[in-house]
This record gives structure tokens, C-alpha cells and sequence, in this order.
């Protein structure tokens, strides 16, 4: 996006209060039950060209688990035509 977009995104952002609330489910394997969470993000933290730390590591035998101490962790976007890594 230009500057001049980004600028007005924002302004409308900041004049409205906006808030974004994300869902996360999933099913516990053990007892199948399902597993909810729920995270509010505010205008202070709406960032541009940054993308979420990959807090999901494989570990020896492949299985993937979640670093929770990353979940919230930012990065910059890669450059145009580079591939983001989802996995650590």
C-alpha cells in the first residue's frame, strides 16, 4: 500500500476503535474435547509490515508444538518475493 493508504487505514482505524478479536480452537487429543482461546487486538497493536514470529517448532520425532512464549512476537516482512517460514 502507498503511504498516503496507509495513513487514512489508520485514521480510520484510530477514529473508529477498532478491535479485532481472534479465535483460536482446536481439540484436545486425550479427551477430544474442544480447546478455546480468545485474544483482543487494539489500535496500539495494529503494525504494518510485520508478520507473526513462528512460534510452532517440530521436535525429534516430528511431532510440531507451540512455544507460547512467541505467540504474540512479531518480525518484519520479508522482502517482496521471499517466502515467509511458517515452522521454526
Amino acid at each position: 500500500l502507498a503511504k498516503e493508504e496507509r495513513r487514512a487505514i489508520d485514521l480510520f482505524i484510530k477514529d473508529r476503535s477498532v478491535e479485532v478479536i481472534v479465535v483460536l480452537e482446536g481439540v484436545e487429543p486425550s479427551s477430544g474435547n474442544t480447546v478455546q482461546i480468545r485474544h483482543s487486538f487494539n489500535v496500539k497493536d495494529i503494525v504494518w509490515d510485520m508478520d507473526f514470529t513462528p512460534c510452532v517448532i517440530k521436535d525429534k520425532n516430528g511431532r510440531c508444538k507451540i512455544d507460547f512464549d512467541k505467540f504474540h512476537e512479531v518480525r518484519p516482512t520479508p522482502p517482496e518475493g521471499k517466502d515467509a517460514t511458517f515452522l521454526a
